[in-house]
């Protein structure tokens, strides 16, 4: 029971320590871990928003096209031709 810890620890140098390439080095991939973090963040922020756009977009363009054969299907018919007026006898 004398080591509670028992798993080697792990051991950095000091910054001031370090010659200038291996500070280059820390300080890149510094940047770059916080670079990799903030895109997650931005793209989690964005992505329902894109969603919404897509989706929006999506019905948009259906609306457009129905409207088109819609047209295209009315010019052979007339409206009289669609629906029958009738009126009730007790009116």
């Amino acid at each position: 029971m004398d080591k509670i810890y028992s798993r080697r620890r792990i051991r950095f140098k000091n910054f001031k320590q370090m010659n200038k390439k291996q500070k280059l080095k820390f300080i890149i991939y510094f940047v770059l871990i916080i670079v990799f973090i903030i895109i997650v963040i931005f793209i989690k922020a964005a992505y329902p928003i894109f969603v919404a756009s897509c989706e929006n977009s999506a019905t948009s363009i259906a609306t457009n096209i129905l409207n088109k054969e819609v047209n295209e299907v009315m010019i052979v018919y007339n409206y009289n031709d669609l629906v029958n007026l009738g009126k009730d006898e007790k009116r």
